[in-house]
């Protein structure tokens, strides 16, 4: 007897694409058939771009590779639903059909050809991409047009400001159609402007911070900005010049500016072997 998993991956909340009516629509069709449902997974308002890190079902891609499982199919609604990218869809669905789980979606019906299956679902998943290409570019004409009338592209307001929102009208749907820009927030815009006034007049990043977390003045995440970070000993042959400096057995790039010394470069270029601090 053949036991299966139903999952269904809906990015929007519509009613026709929604996780439960793929449910029901696949639900129906394998009781049809016979087969046992094992178990039903729903990933409401998750892109396919994040789907396949999801990791509920990363633990079915882990379960897959064991024996014992108790399930030998998976059932999609239809191919967008496993991924809009066409080269991510075919190796998911190489990686299960190498462990012997079968793939069906409710929308193809099967043809029995298996080289004819395999080329309608190719030429599907071609189009959910074209689709998916078509949508993203849509939506960066959009930004751009936002721009352009002097709104913001999207996304959160950056630390020191907040969105005020302009109401445009009502879509079809009556729902209100709005735009940000954004102004200046009561209680950080003054540490931005300060930190921007202090760097243009020259003084270094470092030196803004460790006054700050001298004042307590708190970081964007809500935290207290920390004195130093982390410090480290080297004692290592390093070339440098006036702009950079190359530790050349950690290959780790350091701007002159991050340095606690400055004083080590005296110099255009040079190599020293010497006991040096660094900020990392």
């Amino acid at each position: 007897m053949i036991s299966s998993i139903i999952i269904a991956r809906s990015s929007t909340d519509r009613h026709d694409v929604s996780c439960k009516s793929q449910i029901t629509e696949i639900s129906s069709e394998v009781k049809k058939r016979g087969e046992n449902i094992v178990k039903v997974l729903e990933f409401p308002r998750i892109r396919h771009s994040d789907f396949l890190e999801d990791p509920e079902f990363k633990e079915i891609l882990v379960e897959a590779k064991q024996k014992d499982r108790t399930w030998n199919k998976i059932w999609f609604y239809d191919t967008s639903r496993l991924s809009r990218n066409r080269l991510k869809a075919q190796t998911t669905k190489a990686f299960f059909r190498r462990h012997g789980i079968e793939i069906e979606f409710l929308k193809i019906p099967k043809t029995g050809e298996e080289a004819l299956d395999n080329v309608v679902e190719g030429i599907l998943e071609t189009f959910d991409q074209l689709l998916s290409d078509f949508s993203r570019a849509g939506s960066i004409r959009g930004q751009k047009q936002n721009i352009r009338s002097g709104y913001r592209a999207g996304g959160k307001a950056p630390y020191g400001y907040q969105l005020k929102k302009h109401s445009l009208g009502y879509n079809v749907d009556k729902q209100e159609i709005t735009k940000s820009t954004l102004e200046p927030h009561p209680e950080h815009f003054h540490i931005v402007k300060e930190y921007f006034e202090r760097r243009a007049s020259g003084e270094s990043r470092g030196s803004i911070l460790r006054d700050f977390a001298k004042r307590k003045i708190k970081s964007p995440s809500g935290n207290h900005i920390g004195l130093l970070p982390r410090v480290r000993q080297s004692k290592r042959t390093c070339s440098f010049t006036a702009d950079t400096l190359f530790i050349t057995d950690t290959t780790k790039k350091l701007t002159a500016s991050t340095l606690v010394d400055k004083n080590i470069v005296r110099r255009k270029s040079g190599k020293f072997t010497e006991t040096h601090t660094f900020l990392l």
